[in-house]
């Protein structure tokens, strides 16, 4: 049976995605200890397979790519970081993370430069993954409604599905809202753009019943975010506001109210898990968890000036933290991020190393930043250009409040946006001569 390089990319991208929804095999593994492992499996599988489907393996543009050159720049600190490291189990265990996503980054841009992945498959990948995500967090939830159990924040736990904690998966449910609503305007039918908004508006939803701060930050700048470009566009093109932002206001802002809405009706304002309580208290000075944050982030800047160099090595923040978080530490409970990912990896690998990881990030900004002139041309799709921005914004908020480069499904997450900006950028993509 022959297999079209096509049909072996798209079989990839799916053997990718159920590796990240592995099961978890009970108690004894966690469960990014069995999705990199799974990941792994599928990435040595493609590699050996590669010369069976492509006869033409120059690999000299997919060597150049500022993406997999920044990234592999950590990499490489993160192994010499080993040298100061003082549990180095923990470091090749960590190195090992940073290796499979290399290598997966590798295989994607790979294929993409041979123009081999489709936008809609991408699409629909984040599409049904978000319905999967939702599913089974939202499955409490009804199970509690039809229980007649009124919903308190007590019980957000239950309500974290398959990926272990709230912040996670209402980070990664909001990230997929603005590409759902890219996948509506390209099958461009009524009947998809109704699905969009009553999806849209579980997800959101979904989001205020989980109660996460980051993502309620998220939604805030993303708003914010969408009205300055929008006005940017209206300086310079005088078009009607209201019909050029058609799509973000019925698919984006609308869900969203709606949602609120009814949130209003099903949780009770005296509740940590009310919207209105949650959203004040990332301004409010006397919350714990920002304090503690906080705390966290000097910690990790007190050990970046004390080892400069190859700070103190990678996967050995957890240990160092204990020292710095000791006078606070209660129930056992131990400081195992520095909820800061740009912070962490600069802790674990040194100045140069955390500058390899932010630039990683930068070049990712850089090649969105070409999209800007496109926003403004009246002859290019703006709400399409004006929502790429949105997952790149959820992302980098998340990896400033929590710690996304430790978790498959973010990563995953990273690697579909990466495609979606490379697929909508010819010049990254033209086939290796």
């Amino acid at each position: 049976m022959n297999i079209s390089p096509k049909n072996f990319v798209r079989l990839y991208l799916l053997l990718f995605t159920l590796s990240i929804y592995t099961y978890r095999f009970g108690e004894v593994l966690d469960r990014a200890t069995v999705q990199y492992l799974t990941v792994s499996i599928v990435n040595f599988l493609t590699i050996i397979s590669i010369p069976l489907f492509f006869k033409n393996l120059n690999l000299k543009k997919l060597i150049k790519d500022p993406l997999l050159i920044s990234y592999s720049g950590f990499l490489l600190m993160a192994i010499l970081s080993l040298l100061v490291a003082l549990n180095k189990v923990e470091s090749l265990v960590r190195i090992n993370q940073l290796f499979t996503f290399l290598l997966s980054l590798g295989i994607f841009i790979f294929f993409l430069q041979r123009n081999l992945i489709q936008l809609k498959d991408i699409l629909w990948l984040s599409a049904i993954t978000l319905v999967i995500d939702m599913s089974f967090s939202l499955e409490q939830y009804v199970f509690m409604i039809l229980n007649e159990i009124p919903y308190r924040y007590e019980y957000i736990t239950n309500l974290v599905g398959l990926h272990g904690n709230r912040n996670i998966l209402a980070t990664v449910i909001l990230f997929r809202i603005p590409l759902l609503i890219i996948l509506a305007k390209k099958l461009n039918k009524n009947i998809f753009y109704f699905i969009s908004f009553l999806i849209g508006s579980i997800a959101f939803f979904n989001i205020i019943l989980l109660s996460s701060r980051a993502a309620f930050l998220s939604i805030g700048i993303c708003v914010i975010f969408l009205a300055l470009i929008s006005s940017y566009r209206y300086f310079y093109t005088r078009k009607n506001i209201l019909r050029q932002n058609m799509h973000i206001i019925l698919l984006f802002i609308l869900p969203f109210f709606l949602a609120f809405q009814i949130s209003n009706y099903v949780i009770d304002k005296n509740d940590n898990s009310y919207f209105t309580n949650r959203v004040q208290t990332i301004v409010g000075s006397d919350d714990e968890s920002k304090n503690t944050r906080i705390r966290y982030y000097s910690h990790a800047i007190s050990h970046i000036v004390k080892n400069p160099l190859l700070g103190g090595g990678i996967g050995n923040w957890k240990i160092y933290s204990i020292g710095y978080d000791s006078k606070n530490i209660q129930n056992y409970i131990v400081p195992y991020n520095a909820h800061n990912d740009i912070l962490e990896a600069t802790a674990e690998t040194g100045l140069l190393g955390g500058m390899f990881f932010l630039s990683f990030f930068i070049i990712l900004f850089l090649k969105l930043s070409h999209f800007f002139k496109k926003i403004i041309d009246p002859d290019n799709d703006y709400q399409f250009y004006s929502l790429l921005f949105l997952p790149y914004i959820i992302y980098i908020i998340d990896l400033n409040l929590n710690f996304p480069s430790h978790r498959p499904i973010n990563l995953y997450m990273l690697l579909l946006f990466i495609c979606i900006i490379y697929l909508n950028s010819p010049k990254l993509i033209s086939e290796t001569k």
